[in-house]
């Protein structure tokens, strides 16, 4: 049995960024941080964050560059896609990303939307979780 299914709730780390292929089809990519915090034996609070690039493709890539800037928390849906090649030195290398299939917007974040229109509202008998994310009651 195979599943690949990838759901993450973080900060972007940078602006999206767009590009178009030689096919001339859109991709946007872009980084979020995800961190965990916990206790270590000695009772010091510890974080580790997690960096994962991120890779939408048409309308969706168009949809997170036009509403999701720097800072901004946004949960995103997908599955690990690997990328492999190689190098000018011949050398074979590979990378791992999520392969975006849908993204949300969470919480109010510290960045701002470039859509300035674009507002999310939460529905009165719910409420929040850690990363904002609205939880019915």
């Amino acid at each position: 049995m195979n599943y690949n299914k990838v759901i993450l709730a973080g900060h972007i780390v940078r602006d999206p960024e767009t590009r178009f292929t030689s096919g001339n089809s859109i991709v946007t990519s872009w980084t979020i941080a995800t961190s965990r915090k916990w206790k270590s034996a000695d009772n010091l609070q510890r974080e580790e964050t997690a960096f994962v690039d991120c890779e939408a493709w048409g309308q969706r890539g168009e949809f997170v560059v036009n509403h999701f800037v720097k800072g901004q928390a946004m949960l995103v849906e997908g599955r690990l896609k690997q990328d492999n090649w190689e190098d000018k030195d011949g050398n074979k290398r590979s990378k791992l990303k999520i392969a975006v299939e849908d993204v949300k917007f969470v919480g109010g974040g510290n960045g701002q939307n470039r859509n300035q229109g674009n507002s999310q509202q939460r529905q009165p008998n719910n409420r929040r979780d850690e990363f904002g994310i609205d939880i019915p009651f």
